[in-house]
């Protein structure tokens, strides 16, 4: 009982220690520029829930009906024009039917779920003139109301993390709750009050690194073994990135989403290439954390086997371990990059079919660039984490690095493993 009450106050006291430093992160970062800038447009929505559908027309770019119930075909410009009565289910009018209108472009109306039907959850936003008289509609679709099932999906995710990882599904549960504050309370506020860039992201993948890893496994060696080791690879990404930013002469503007952030109050004192060195650390963060903890966490194992194994041995299993996680990893990053990029890469080659000249488009210049920066960092946090947990775990028995073979009384360490998992009074993993 005591030894479990312990766990419970060490949890609380690793939760406690990392909301104070993203408190500290908050008030050195984020609260200094609260209220010095306002969104440019404050979008007020209304949810409601749909009862019925009055019209169904094809409309031409004018907005005119299409003679004889004619529908658009393929390609033509145009919308689907549906008007509806719903009711609305918030805000100080909840309760009140209303009427709406859904406009559906004629290429989006090809996916037809996207057409609103009765019971259909919404959000509304009132029209120009919510007061209009004479039959005008008041009320426009501005899109469906996702959020209950996205909560819903992420309430099954935490139930499944509780019932099945218990204790340390609920320490998961806090570390990622924790890494969403980091981004979302200071990252984000704090780049878009233009504060720098390099400084906060750095901190905050580091910051995730830490908390995550003494939340999950404790404060103990192999946590240090996994921090050091994914500290290296995410600070060698880094510099991999602003070197390559420079000799590239990328500017960062690589979509639209760019583009209207750099027209806004906020974006026009974000620096792009600072921001893309944040996005290429953020991604590449949880691979490098995956193989620094499989790498630390496996030589931990086989040490408690054969506690005499020497670090020399230790070290040769880490890299051993490491180029079998190797491929799968560097695979996993290159599928990712590839998966969140493959409407874009498509829409390329469609319209330039010269491949050449599409290598060297900044836009997938950069997505190719992630994935190399991320592989490499990958690549250096495997023996980073060899040599680091070899050290550490070996470190109290003050041999230098151990010249041996990691042979016990003329058997190899994993036999002598093998025999003492075997033995009453040895502890079992």
């Amino acid at each position: 009982m005591m030894r479990r009450s312990g766990v419970w106050l060490r949890d609380l006291a690793v939760t406690a220690v990392a909301l104070a430093v993203l408190l500290l992160a908050w008030l050195l970062w984020v609260l200094p520029g609260r209220g010095r800038h306002s969104s440019m447009v404050e979008t007020v929505v209304t949810r409601a829930r749909v009862e019925a559908v009055t019209e169904d027309l094809h409309v031409d770019i004018a907005g005119e009906p299409l003679p004889d119930g004619r529908q658009l075909a393929e390609g033509e410009a145009g919308q689907r024009r549906l008007r509806f009565t719903a009711k609305l289910t918030s805000g100080p009018e909840a309760g009140i039917q209303v009427t709406a209108e859904q406009l559906i472009d004629n290429y989006i109306d090809r996916a037809a779920d996207y057409a609103v039907r009765p019971g259909s959850r919404i959000l509304l936003q009132p029209a120009i003139s919510p007061a209009a008289g004479n039959g005008a509609v008041a009320w426009r679709f501005v899109n469906y109301n996702r959020l209950p099932w996205i909560a819903g999906l992420g309430l099954v995710f935490a139930l499944a993390l509780l019932l099945y990882g218990r204790r340390q599904g609920l320490r998961t549960l806090i570390s990622l709750l924790l890494t969403f504050a980091a981004v979302f309370a200071i990252l984000i506020p704090a780049i878009l009050q233009g504060e720098n860039i390099y400084l906060i992201s750095l901190f905050v993948c580091i910051y995730t690194i830490v908390m995550t890893y003494s939340l999950v496994n404790g404060v103990n060696r192999m946590t240090a073994a996994a921090s050091l080791s994914c500290t290296v690879g995410l600070i060698a990404s880094g510099l991999i990135s602003l070197v390559m930013n420079r000799i590239l002469r990328l500017s960062g503007f690589v979509s639209e989403e760019a583009s209207f952030l750099h027209m806004t109050e906020h974006g026009r004192q974000i620096n792009m290439q600072a921001l893309l060195f944040a996005a290429i650390l953020i991604g590449s963060l949880g691979a490098l954390m995956d193989v620094a903890m499989s790498i630390s966490s496996s030589l931990r194992e086989m040490q408690d086997i054969s506690p005499d194994i020497t670090r020399r041995r230790l070290r040769e299993a880490g890299f051993a371990v490491g180029r079998d996680v190797m491929g799968t990893m560097t695979n996993t990053l290159i599928l990712a990059y590839i998966g969140s990029q493959l409407v874009a890469v498509l829409l390329m080659i469609s319209i330039e079919g010269q491949l050449y000249y599409l290598l060297n488009i900044e836009a997938v210049v950069i997505d190719i660039l992630q994935a190399l920066i991320g592989s490499i960092g990958l690549l250096l946090t495997l023996p980073a984490a060899a040599w680091i947990a070899s050290w550490l775990y070996t470190a109290e028995r003050g041999r230098g690095g151990g010249s041996g073979s990691g042979r016990i009384d003329g058997e190899d360490w994993l036999t002598a493993g093998r025999k003492r998992r075997q033995s009453p009074g040895i502890r079992r993993l």
